[in-house]
């Protein structure tokens, strides 16, 4: 399979999840690749307990960062009720995502620096689409 099928598939699977903007199909295919591309090189370098801990992170950013990808875009077109379910849904996932890292911490014991890492996967993700912003557009100078 090319990486044009690949990409097709996936708008296709992103689209039919309600998730409309051609951007912000981009994006979830960047966080996509960069978690495979950090597990894998997690799984080389470290493995074991390091790239169970790293994958759990990046699920956990990935997980987030969807369920935004999903509920922003019809919060911003709505015209009622947005900012109850925007804090809402905030709050819900903080409190999750909270009490995973928690056990994953105090219970399973899990190398905290590799459960950032892998949470940070959202903020290389960020990076590289600003970086790309910043080069396709012309800015012009006063």
């Amino acid at each position: 399979m090319n990486l044009e099928k690949i990409r097709k598939k996936t708008n296709d699977w992103l689209r039919q999840r309600d998730i409309r903007n051609p951007e912000v199909r981009w994006l979830v295919r960047l966080h996509l690749v960069i978690i495979l591309s950090g597990s894998a090189l997690f799984l080389a370098l470290a493995g074991g307990v390091h790239f169970a801990a790293f994958g759990l992170g990046a699920v956990l950013s990935f997980v987030n960062f969807y369920i935004l990808a999903r509920i922003v875009p019809h919060l911003v077109w709505s015209q009622s009720g947005g900012t109850f379910s925007l804090l809402f849904g905030f709050y819900l996932r903080l409190l999750l995502t909270g009490c995973v890292l928690f056990l994953c911490i105090a219970w399973l014991k899990l190398p905290v620096v590799s459960l950032l890492l892998g949470l940070s996967t959202v903020l290389l993700t960020i990076l590289v689409w600003f970086a790309k912003f910043v080069l396709t557009h012309k800015h012009k100078e006063a």
